[in-house]
């Protein structure tokens, strides 16, 4: 999965969470809270293919946040959802060993599914905006067809492990509207640590 996650997501999502904070105290507006969100937005993939298209992101997470009195806030993070990824080309060729030269379908849909941790790091601006780094760990399950719907030929065959442990750097913005309520923008790089995409991408 080399190409065809060395990729898996240069996530550029615009998603919306709906934040349940449960703060009694005047403390950081995250100081001691668990936040539930609800994420949406796209993904975009690298792979052997020259032409990708983005496919949809859903994901579900629970965050907790330490009690803090500073702007600065350290959180941790658990996720899980769905995505997937289009890649699209004629008459590609690649060399794949111990196979040698192999011609590609003209297109792959790779449905997947994640589950992951990771900790935040947050800061405050006037209780308003809160910009975040967040890096982790997430585990991903992959499916990818052709264009009739049918698993790709090697993925029929399970010629190849369909998961892949993923190292994941994602930055972004809260924006709190009203209290208990807060709207996230968010992109992320995503970067696995298998290199059986030569074998995958021609599913």
């Amino acid at each position: 999965m080399k190409s065809y996650l060395s990729i898996i997501i240069i996530l550029l999502i615009a998603n919306q969470e709906f934040c349940q904070i449960n703060n009694t105290r005047k403390l950081h507006a995250f100081s001691g809270t668990m936040v539930v969100s609800l994420d949406g937005g796209f993904t975009l993939g690298k792979t052997d293919y020259n032409s990708t298209q983005p496919g949809g992101r859903l994901t579900m997470g629970v965050e907790y946040y330490l009690p803090t009195s500073s702007i600065h806030i350290l959180g941790f993070r658990a996720f899980g959802g769905g995505q997937q990824i289009y890649s699209k080309e004629t008459g590609k060729n690649i060399y794949v060993p111990d196979i040698g030269v192999i011609l590609l379908p003209d297109l792959i849909k790779t449905d997947m599914y994640i589950a992951g941790i990771g900790v935040i790091y947050s800061i405050s601006i006037k209780d308003r905006l809160f910009p975040y780094i967040s890096g982790g760990l997430s585990n991903i399950w992959f499916n990818p067809k052709i264009e009739n719907g049918k698993h790709a030929p090697f993925n029929a065959q399970d010629k190849y492990r369909k998961n892949a442990l993923v190292y994941d750097l994602d930055l972004g913005i809260n924006y709190q509207i009203i209290n208990n309520v807060c709207v996230k923008l968010e992109g992320g790089f995503h970067f696995p640590n298998t290199d059986n995409r030569k074998r995958a991408s021609s599913m």
